[in-house]
C-alpha cells in the first residue's frame, strides 16, 4: 500500500466500498476512493488516462488520414491499450484491474 499519510488517518477516511467492492489491489494511490462517483475509485486519475485513451485514438486517425506507416499506427494503439488498462485499474482498485495496468 502506497500511503503519504499515516495509516490510522488513512484508514479512516479511505473506507468507501464502491461498485467493484472492496479495494483488492496491491497499491492504492494518494487518490482518495469512491469520492466523486461510486462506480470510479480514483476519479481524477481514471479521468486522466480516458484523455491519453482518446488522444491516442485520434493520433491513430491522424495517422491513417496522412498514410503513415504501420509503426506509428500501432504505437498509438499500444498508447491506446497501456491507458485502458490504467482506466481498468485506477476505475476498479481490484487486483485484476492492477493486473491489466502492469
Amino acid at each position: 500500500m502506497l500511503v503519504f499519510e499515516p495509516e490510522e488517518t488513512y484508514l479512516l477516511e479511505n473506507n468507501k466500498v464502491g461498485y467493484w467492492g472492496p479495494v483488492t489491489s496491491s497499491i492504492d494511490w494518494c487518490e482518495r476512493n469512491y469520492v466523486v462517483s461510486y462506480f470510479v475509485g480514483e476519479w481524477w486519475s481514471t479521468l486522466s488516462n480516458g484523455i491519453a485513451i482518446a488522444l491516442a485514438l485520434w493520433g491513430m486517425c491522424v495517422a491513417l488520414r496522412h498514410g503513415c506507416e504501420l509503426r506509428f499506427i500501432a504505437t498509438f494503439a499500444n498508447i491506446a491499450l497501456v491507458g485502458v488498462g490504467s482506466v481498468a485499474f485506477h476505475g476498479t482498485l481490484t487486483h485484476i484491474g492492477q493486473q491489466g495496468d502492469q
